[in-house]
């Protein structure tokens, strides 16, 4: 999930035009549960996070993974949507 946290941030400029809600919400569980940060001890501690059940966990690292993957696919829809135009103009 590290990785694409960082692959992320070379994008995160674009997203934020696109989407700045689905960035916001990115930023957010990356730096709260417990993916960029240690947030179940230390000084980035969240009370909620060290004490969630690890099954729990895993639904929100499902979530911020899925919405990464939106923000990857929206970050690449208008160089699809090009090739799309170009074919449909072929086709016609």
């Amino acid at each position: 999930m590290l990785q694409l946290a960082n692959k992320y941030e070379g994008i995160k400029s674009n997203i934020k035009n696109l989407n700045s809600k689905l960035d916001d919400d990115i930023g957010f569980m990356l730096n709260n549960i417990n993916i960029r940060h240690n947030n179940k001890s230390g000084k980035n501690k969240k009370e909620y996070i060290a004490k969630m059940r690890k099954d729990t966990m895993e639904k929100w690292y499902d979530e911020t993974y899925q919405m990464l993957l939106l923000a990857f696919l929206l970050n690449e829809q208008p160089s699809r949507s090009k090739k799309i135009c170009q074919l449909k103009e072929k086709i016609r």
